[in-house]
């Protein structure tokens, strides 16, 4: 049975509240030091996005099933064109945007982004190993 921990809106203004509010609920749920700052900045790099490409405010919500940890962003923005194709490829060193969802994909053992002109929705999963 899926366990929900953290659901919380945010704004431009509560971008550090979020991180804490994330790395608290991941520790709750028996993340590993490296899980939890992992989802922290998973989340915080698509919060971020959200921010600065859809409309600025959304929903983090933070959850287990005993197995698995996930962490979903939610946002009412326009939508990601291509999104399956975002975040595959490293971006370059000099490149100033086009990280988050790299990150993401980097870091999450599986990502699922559901979008489209109402907004999107990037749900993450990261397996609990034990401490």
């Amino acid at each position: 049975m899926a366990r929900l921990v953290l659901d919380q809106a945010f704004d431009r203004g509560s971008l550090a509240e979020m991180r804490a509010a994330v790395a608290r609920s991941a520790n709750g749920l028996g993340a590993s030091a490296a899980q939890s700052d992992h989802l922290v900045l998973v989340a915080s790099e698509l919060v971020t996005n959200a921010i600065a490409y859809a409309g600025g405010s959304g929903r983090v919500r933070v959850w287990s099933n005993g197995t698995a940890l996930y962490c979903r962003v939610s946002d009412e923005g326009p939508g990601i064109p291509d999104a399956e194709s975002k975040g595959i490829v490293r971006p370059s060193p000099d490149s100033v945007s086009g990280r988050g969802i790299w990150v993401a994909r980097s870091l999450a053992e599986s990502i699922d982004i559901d979008t489209g002109p109402g907004g999107t929705s990037i749900t993450v999963m990261m397996r609990l190993t034990p401490p």
